[in-house]
């Protein structure tokens, strides 16, 4: 399973957020807000959202409720 974190915030600003929270798998910048219309997750705040993809390319979940204090625990729940 792949774990990818995504918000509408600049490179520049998920760099700052992985490293200060220890994230250990790859953030992405979406700040054209292209992926979140294409999901449907969109609005025009940065907006984090964990897509789970497994190992085919499915995506598997998409969770738009990201709590920075249980998202380990989320993420692990969902495996």
């Amino acid at each position: 399973m792949v774990v990818l974190g995504v918000s509408r915030d600049t490179c520049e600003t998920q760099k700052k957020f992985g490293a200060s929270c220890g994230v250990d798998f790859p953030l992405l910048s979406d700040a054209g807000g292209n992926l979140h219309a294409l999901l449907d997750v969109g609005g025009k705040l940065p907006r984090r959202v964990t897509i789970l993809v497994d190992k085919n390319g499915i995506v598997k979940k998409i969770d738009t409720k990201v709590n920075v204090n249980s998202h380990g625990k989320d993420i692990a729940d969902a495996f």
